[in-house]
């Protein structure tokens, strides 16, 4: 039900492009103000104990068959991200797209969430994508020094662009707070921070971008 009203939403507002996880486990809300991922992250794992791994993954298969047919009603694509807990890599994604066989159920790559990867291997695995990666996501937080972005996390970006201007990729690099927001003076940061950090990150984007094609 929550997926059909996104997609009519998406619909709604006429774009053809809606990022999807499988079985996203959610957030708790605190009463100091923001959320936390740990809560509702151990109910999941509770919750699932009992199934074999396999069954799980055939469960978000039919869900997202199930999901992509009412979104090609709708003229819509389903960017399919490697995000757990189901999907646990980029091959997870690759398998998952190859199992569902919808020509509108596409590929959404993140390369913060590919713990293990080298720089390298961003890369290759963009490449091996090609034009089933419909999406590209990021999401960090930023400073700026003498006109420079600095991350704050140690992240795979510059390796990430590298490998779409190697591809040709001319769709979307798509941004987003999602992690835990950090507080100041006992406060949490307000929609001031997240703009801030939405325009060094479009600004990170650019100079990343101009730097691969310099490469290319």
């Amino acid at each position: 039900v929550y997926m059909r009203e996104l997609i009519r939403m998406t619909a709604d507002l006429e774009v053809k492009l809606l990022r999807v996880f499988l079985a996203w486990p959610g957030v708790t809300r605190v009463p100091e103000g923001g959320a936390r991922y740990d809560i509702a992250g151990r109910i999941w794992a509770d919750t699932h104990r009992e199934f074999p791994e396999e069954r799980v993954w055939d469960w978000c298969r039919e869900g997202l068959k199930e999901a992509a047919s009412f979104a090609n009603d709708h003229g819509i694509t389903l960017a399919l991200q490697n995000h757990r807990p189901v999907i646990r890599g980029y091959r997870d994604v690759q398998r998952m797209i190859k199992e569902v066989g919808m020509p509108n159920v596409k590929a959404c790559f993140d390369a913060r969430l590919e713990h293990e990867m080298t720089p390298e291997d961003v890369i290759r695995a963009t490449r091996e994508f090609g034009d089933q990666q419909v999406l590209s996501h990021y999401g960090n937080e930023y400073t700026e020094v003498d006109g420079k972005i600095v991350p704050k996390e140690d992240e795979l970006m510059p390796s990430q662009v590298q490998g779409l201007v190697d591809i040709g990729y001319k769709g979307y690099l798509g941004f987003e707070l999602c992690h835990p927001l950090p507080r100041v003076d006992g406060k949490l940061v307000g929609i001031d921070f997240a703009d801030n950090n939405a325009r060094l990150a479009a600004k990170y984007a650019r100079q990343l971008i101009a730097e691969a094609k310099k490469k290319a």
